[in-house]
């Protein structure tokens, strides 16, 4: 059961950053810096599905989230960035939940 919430909290949050970024980034708040929101801008479409895959993980736990989400996305936006917005989806993510 808890694996299947943290799935539905990840599509709920691919689904924000897909639909233009700007209520992910007014969720995420002060976790974002102003390259983060750039970058989120930039690559929304990429970035939700890196989310949507992490969130196609069998057996997903919440604490491998932030991990995955790094994982996927530092190859296009660079380690610190990466790092940002892998600390904000997890952070919405606790949101929505």
């Amino acid at each position: 059961m808890k694996s299947w919430l943290v799935k539905q909290a990840l599509r709920g949050v691919a689904g924000t950053v897909r639909g233009g970024s700007n209520t992910f980034i007014n969720l995420a708040g002060n976790w974002l810096d102003s390259g983060a929101k750039s970058a989120l801008r930039k690559n929304s479409g990429r970035i939700a599905d890196v989310i949507d895959d992490v969130a196609d993980l069998p057996d997903l736990a919440t604490h491998a989230v932030r991990g995955h989400v790094y994982n996927g996305l530092k190859g296009f936006l660079g380690h610190g960035t990466a790092n940002v917005i892998a600390n904000a989806v997890e952070g919405v993510m606790w949101i929505l939940l």
